[in-house]
């Protein structure tokens, strides 16, 4: 076991340093090929425990304004839903647990010491996702969103379709939760919408 601790001692700090819920395995072998002496070769391998977008503080109620407002950019068809705001959190925290016909959702990381307001992360976030073209799959599917299931959409030659082309009286909810850590703010966004 002597070599074995000396190989951990240049790196028992980082090891120390590891969260809680850290999963790990280590193996080795021994090489006796050598004809003088034996090597040994080990390798530990440390997995940090997934932090979910499930496991952040819900923004704030009054980041619905930005989202209703990029929405309207983009279709007069869609219509807020407070349900379906509330289905948007509840994708956020189990993706399977909600079905929606169009799920467009974005993550992005910031300083923690960044001065912007809330509606330009948000903006910065989704803007370029309501940008993108995006081509039809199926009624459910589309390139660049996923459907409820989290499938993600092979590409198509079908025609392009964007949100503008969702029908008329589409429901829709966005909401969002944070991730502080140390130095960073990690902010995920879903906006989920449910044709007629």
């Amino acid at each position: 076991m002597l070599p074995i601790r000396f190989l951990f001692r240049s790196e028992c700090v980082k090891i120390a340093r590891l969260p809680a819920g850290t999963l790990y395995g280590c193996n080795g072998i021994i090489d006796t090929t050598l004809k003088k002496k034996e090597s040994i070769y080990t390798a530990c391998l440390y997995m940090k425990p997934q932090k979910s977008a499930g496991s952040g503080t819900p923004l704030p109620k009054e980041t619905e304004e930005t989202f209703k407002t990029l929405n309207s950019m983009y279709s007069d068809n869609v219509e807020w839903s407070d349900e379906w705001a509330k289905k948007a959190l509840e994708y956020l925290k189990s993706p399977k647990s909600v079905k929606a016909d169009v799920i467009i959702k974005g993550k992005q990381s910031f300083p923690k010491d960044d001065k912007k307001e809330m509606w330009e992360k948000l903006l910065a976030i989704l803007e370029h996702r309501f940008d993108k073209r995006v081509k039809e799959v199926s009624s459910e599917h589309y390139y660049g969103v996923q459907s409820a299931s989290g499938a993600k959409a092979e590409n198509s030659q079908a025609d392009c379709v964007k949100i503008e082309l969702l029908p008329e009286g589409t429901l829709y909810g966005c909401n969002g939760v944070i991730n502080t850590k140390e130095k960073e703010e990690s902010i995920y966004t879903a906006c989920l919408y449910k044709k007629p």
